[in-house]
């Protein structure tokens, strides 16, 4: 059987403290011992600080929803806000290609404009993630 622990905070920077304390009665209710705690809320406050700095540009009244499923030793976190969407590979060029040599073969860069995985501005949906004891 799972609960769901949901709250709602603003994008500032001194609501991290009550992120935190939030993040810890859902992991105590998960039963995740303190070193899984430590990485859920890592997880969370780097999320946060990229969306109040990077987001939003600085505090903000804005919300930030953690919606969690909590069961026996695992949870499922959906973390939403409402800044706008990031494409992080929007400003890398498409590799060139460029002719090497004799031997006919081409040569281009390791870095690709487009990620193998869906960015958000492309799915529009929140970040989501699990978290279990192993």
């Amino acid at each position: 059987m799972s609960t769901r622990h949901t709250r709602s905070f603003p994008a500032r920077r001194d609501a991290l403290p009550q992120v935190e304390a939030f993040l810890a009665e859902v992991c105590a209710a998960a039963g995740l011992d303190r070193a899984m705690g430590l990485r859920v809320t890592l997880l969370v406050e780097e999320l946060f600080t990229n969306t109040v700095v990077h987001g939003h540009g600085a505090d903000s009244d804005a919300p930030v929803q953690l919606d969690c499923e909590v069961a026996a030793g695992r949870i499922a976190l959906v973390y939403e806000d409402t800044g706008p969407p990031h494409d992080p590979f929007a400003a890398v060029a498409s590799p060139s290609r460029a002719r090497t040599s004799r031997t006919g073969r081409w040569a281009g860069s390791a870095c690709s404009s487009s990620p193998p995985w869906p960015s958000r501005s492309s799915t529009r949906g929140p970040a989501t993630g699990t978290a279990s004891r192993s």
